[in-house]
């Protein structure tokens, strides 16, 4: 048996301004991807072991003024009784130090 002709294809309509649009668009994203990938090729980002050893200082930046304030407060309202009054004190002083090194180590990363 024969196998018929496929139906022609209509032509297709001019582009309008919408097509025109997306079509800069997507020029726009591929340009920007582009020029990612090259900024990325320029500019290693380091090894595992460089990410982590940054993760872990950052760790120690947050955690130790926290504990070391919650810590210290509550040796002094043991020592003179006095509550919770100096626990709460000095672990909102470490939060404090803590969100001020969080803040110098983010603004020393920035190019």
């Amino acid at each position: 048996m024969s196998e018929a002709a496929p139906p022609p294809r209509p032509e297709r309509p001019p582009p309008s301004g919408a097509s025109d649009q997306s079509s800069a668009r997507l020029t726009r994203k591929i340009s920007l991807a582009h020029q990612r990938r090259e900024r990325a090729r320029r500019e290693p980002v380091g090894s595992l072991w460089a990410h982590v050893a940054r993760v872990g200082t950052l760790g120690w930046l947050i955690v130790t003024p926290i504990a070391l304030g919650a810590l210290v407060g509550h040796l002094i309202d043991r020592a003179y009784g006095t509550g919770v009054t100096w626990a709460l004190a000095l672990l909102t002083l470490g939060l404090c130090a803590a969100g001020y090194f969080y803040w110098k180590v983010i603004q020393e990363e920035r190019p």
